[in-house]
């Protein structure tokens, strides 16, 4: 996932340059693309040009359809509009989310909130790309990420015992008892 590709064109007014200037590769296969927000930092039309039209682009669901318009009007012909938290498959042990902002930020949204957020999870990984999202975002935000730890062994196994969750805790509950005796009995034998 290349994440708000801007490679060489000064943005706001020329005021702003990345620099050093990147050195990419447009002849590499690039999966995902995902676009944060509207800013010419993060939306930058030459460098866009500059990759394949299939593909994929990840964007906020946003109520104005700005950015998914330009996208499409680029010619790009796979842009994904995710509603906050939602579930994005990248692959089969990989989703994406994008937070941004919601119907709880009527006030904020009356400042122009645009900014978002891209949240990549597999079983073992969670990676978060907060970009320059406002302050008054991240307190909510974070909360919905938390939720979003990777399960361990033990999560997991719990996850899929959910159905009859007392029964296979009795069980387990079992095991781990007799684990516990085998294990003092062999201590003991050992001190004998």
């Amino acid at each position: 996932i290349l994440c708000d590709p801007w490679f060489d064109t000064p943005a706001f007014l020329g005021s702003w340059v990345p620099f050093p200037k990147p050195n990419f590769d447009f002849s590499r296969q690039v999966d995902y693309i995902y676009i944060s927000h509207i800013h010419s930092d993060h939306l930058d039309p030459a460098t866009l040009s500059k990759f394949n039209k299939d593909t994929a682009i990840l964007i906020y669901d946003f109520k104005s359809a700005f950015l998914y318009n330009k996208l499409k009007s680029m010619g790009f012909t796979k842009v994904f509009r995710l509603k906050n938290g939602e579930e994005f498959k990248l692959d089969e042990n990989t989703v994406a989310k994008i937070y941004g902002p919601t119907e709880l930020h009527a006030s904020l949204a009356k400042q122009d909130v645009i900014d978002t957020s891209l949240l990549i999870k597999d079983d073992e990984y969670t990676v978060l790309n907060f970009n320059d999202n406002i302050y008054e975002l991240r307190s909510e935000v974070l909360q919905q990420i938390k939720q979003e730890k990777p399960k361990g062994p033990l999560g997991k196994l719990k996850e899929k015992m959910a159905d009859d969750a007392e029964d296979h805790l009795a069980i387990l509950s079992t095991f781990v008892r007799l684990g516990i005796l085998v294990w003092s009995g062999g201590i003991l034998t050992l001190n004998y």
